[in-house]
């Protein structure tokens, strides 16, 4: 499912928008739930800079991506 041949430090917007559509959430909600605002998903989004998440925010979008049916298996691998 995950194409992380170009990020490696972030999940890749495919995961991040199948996320969205499995727990039927907005962009703006999962932002919420995991510490950031609307605006820096979006930018990140749109490939304006990346995302830096703290230890409890990583823990949270994991969390999100248990509550959808996913795996942390489902984010890219650091490169070789």
């Amino acid at each position: 499912m995950v194409d992380d041949s170009s990020r490696y430090s972030n999940p890749p917007e495919k995961t991040l928008t199948e996320l969205l559509k499995r727990l039927g959430w907005k962009q703006s909600q999962l932002a919420a739930f995991i510490g950031i605002t609307d605006r820096t998903f979006n930018n990140y989004k749109r490939g304006r800079h990346e995302l830096k998440l703290s230890l409890w925010q990583v823990k949270r979008l994991i969390q999100a991506m248990e509550l959808a049916g996913m795996s942390y298996d489902d984010l890219p691998d650091p490169p070789t």
